[in-house]
């Protein structure tokens, strides 16, 4: 019996325009929050694909450089069996092409990374170092050259 009076005029009050205005209000401050919120997120997204993207440069980079170890552990290995083969301890003289065939495949997978790493992989590259871009730039040994090089 309430309710059935109470209905009515909930209806009657709600057609009033002081509720109207604030339902409006309401609206507006739900839209208002709900592109705040869709604009945060974004951003936030945004964000995280940068942060994304850095950390997969850096990783491939730290891969890099160890394939780099690797290459170059391989390359002082294969010289030292070229030089047994030509001395014939452990290997044979016949072996001397497929060593040498391993070893510049090796030197040029070596040579990439080492100026990728140094460059960059995906366009040029510099240190924001000073200090670093000056050890690989600057000459640091004295680089005495053959007579056939003269």
């Amino acid at each position: 019996m309430l309710l059935t009076g109470l209905i009515p005029l909930l209806v009657f009050l709600s057609r009033s325009p002081q509720v109207s205005r604030g339902v409006s209000r309401l609206r507006t401050h739900i839209l208002v929050v709900l592109g705040a919120m869709l604009l945060v997120h974004a951003v936030c997204f945004l964000l995280l694909i940068i942060f994304i993207n850095k950390q997969k440069t850096f990783i491939t980079e730290i891969s890099a450089a160890g394939e780099a170890i690797d290459r170059a552990f391989y390359v002082s290995m294969y010289s030292r069996a070229a030089e047994a083969a030509t001395r014939g301890a452990g290997h044979e003289p016949g072996d001397l092409p497929a060593i040498a065939s391993r070893m510049a495949a090796d030197t040029d997978r070596l040579e990439y990374l080492h100026q990728g790493l140094y460059l960059g992989f995906k366009g040029l590259k510099r240190s924001p170092d000073k200090r670093l871009t000056a050890l690989w730039d600057a000459p640091q040994w004295c680089v005495v050259g053959s007579a056939g090089d003269l």
